[in-house]
């Protein structure tokens, strides 16, 4: 009887559907592996080779001691195994209701998916190359950033805020950070290594359907907790590395400009699309980005962020939660120049209320036409994947998430701020995927949602009321055609 699994998988290349069908326990194996060779008894070859190289049809891989090892090729991913497991059980785990979450099953057993290449490179620090490496018979994360001379002032910006990164964590020295091993300068390039977590992102999990709604609820809410007790409201001092103005109104401002201003043929765009009064979106006509910053400058919008000067991850989207399959968890990538835990609020509300990852895997349709009649840029732009329902389901907890915590209380903290975090941390990101990314619809993308957030924010505030929390969650999750 033939057994089919499908499972989806979240890298760095996308998001991908893969399909595999297997008569018996052999096929199965021929299918993933590609060759006998991987397997030796009921054991994995990889076990037996501690700390060399072993070749197989051409290609060297990695061998590591107990426990600590990966096999190729699934679906050109690679697969790491936090610990032995025989053939038998490998089989029979994998197999066994492989009509519900495949990757369940696969987590089940300590195997974890990781984006194939002959570099094994992971989706996390997105300007860095980040892959993994094996020192010492460990395997470990190894980030690294060009130091060329010849860089233009975005390159300077990120290995700027890679060193500040480095030197945040070393500085600290939080438990809920991977331990760094070792840092400097080797061969042109700025290296870091850090201790492998062996989980997933809590969007990639997620999107596997490998954990459940209540299940991310509680380990945000345990998260904010974490940071409430340990870091919020302690005072931050200055890096070495600082690369961030203090004031992200600042920040976009400067990196709107450098849009505009830029001779790169990619931005040509922008530099109508930044100085329109006006944008219309899945049909509905907002005001852009000029009249947008003309009334937060006038109404002093950003007041409440402008005077803390507390530490915080300060970025701390789903793509930076680590979640193992004991349900420990980890934070990467933090931002070194985050002043306050409402920056970490605004970059959740990425993930919660926009759709970071969806839109940072391109799970999402615009299209664009360069003027209606009126000289008004027209956008139609919407989201449809299946993780949406759960991604709403969680975000309508998001009041509970913030209060249970302990995060804030109740009178800190409107639904007009959220609806202001959200579109002001959208405004940051067109510049970094437009330049770095080379990527035009998903910097659109983010740009719009910034849009739509900045004018629902100044709606409520024109309207006089404090909308609450829950309302403020409604309208991102309800206004603006984008969800269907």
């Amino acid at each position: 009887m033939a057994l089919d699994i499908t499972l989806e998988l979240l890298d760095c290349n996308g998001l991908t559907e893969l399909d595999f069908t297997f008569i018996e326990q052999d096929d199965f194996f021929d299918r993933i592996f590609h060759h006998k060779q991987y397997f030796k008894g009921n054991e994995f070859a990889f076990s037996l080779y501690n700390g060399k190289w072993i070749t197989i049809d051409g290609e060297s891989f990695p061998a590591y001691d107990k426990g600590r090892w990966w096999s190729k090729k699934f679906g050109e991913r690679w697969i790491v195994f936090e610990n032995p497991v025989s053939k038998k059980d490998f089989y029979n785990a994998v197999t066994e209701n492989a009509t519900s979450n495949s990757y369940s099953q696969f987590e089940s057993i300590g195997a974890r998916f990781i984006n194939g290449g002959k570099k094994i490179c992971l989706a996390g620090g997105s300007f860095c190359d980040t892959n993994l490496k094996q020192i010492n018979n460990k395997i470990v994360v190894e980030k690294s950033i060009s130091l060329n001379e010849n860089i233009s002032e975005m390159q300077q910006d990120t290995i700027l805020k890679f060193r500040r990164e480095v030197e945040f964590i070393k500085e600290y020295d939080l438990k809920f950070f991977p331990r760094i091993l070792s840092f400097g300068e080797i061969g042109g390039r700025f290296h870091a290594i850090s201790e492998f977590f062996h989980g997933y992102t809590l969007a990639e999990k997620i999107f596997h359907k490998s954990i459940t709604n209540i299940e991310s609820i509680d380990l945000l809410t345990e998260i904010l907790t974490t940071l409430k007790s340990t870091i919020y409201n302690k005072g931050r001092s200055p890096g070495r590395w600082t690369s961030q103005e203090d004031r992200i109104i600042d920040r976009i401002i400067r990196r709107f400009d450098a849009l505009i201003l830029s001779s790169d043929e990619i931005t040509l765009q922008w530099k109508s699309l930044l100085l329109k009064d006006y944008v219309t979106i899945n049909e509905k006509k907002y005001m852009g980005w000029p009249k947008l910053l003309k009334w937060i400058k006038a109404k002093q919008a950003t007041h409440f962020l402008e005077f803390s000067n507390e530490i915080c991850h300060g970025d701390l989207i789903f793509d930076a939660i680590l979640v193992s399959a004991h349900r420990e968890w980890k934070l990467i990538d933090p931002n070194g120049d985050a002043i306050s835990k409402y920056y970490d609020l605004g970059k959740l509300s990425l993930s919660l209320l926009s759709s970071y990852e969806l839109l940072k895997y391109d799970c999402f349709h615009l299209e664009y036409s360069d003027v209606d009649y009126s000289g008004i840029p027209k956008f139609h732009f919407s989201i449809k994947h299946s993780s949406s329902k759960a991604m709403f389901s969680i975000a309508l907890q998001l009041p509970y998430i913030i209060f249970n915590s302990g995060f804030c209380e109740q009178e800190e903290l409107s639904g007009n701020n959220l609806l202001l975090l959200n579109g002001l941390h959208n405004a940051s990101l067109p510049w970094f995927h437009l330049i770095h990314h080379r990527n035009q619809n998903r910097s659109i993308a983010f740009f719009l949602f910034a849009i739509i957030r900045l004018n629902q924010f100044i709606h409520a505030s024109e309207s006089g009321k404090r909308i609450s929390l829950t309302e403020a969650v409604t309208v991102c999750l309800t206004e603006g055609g984008i969800y269907h």
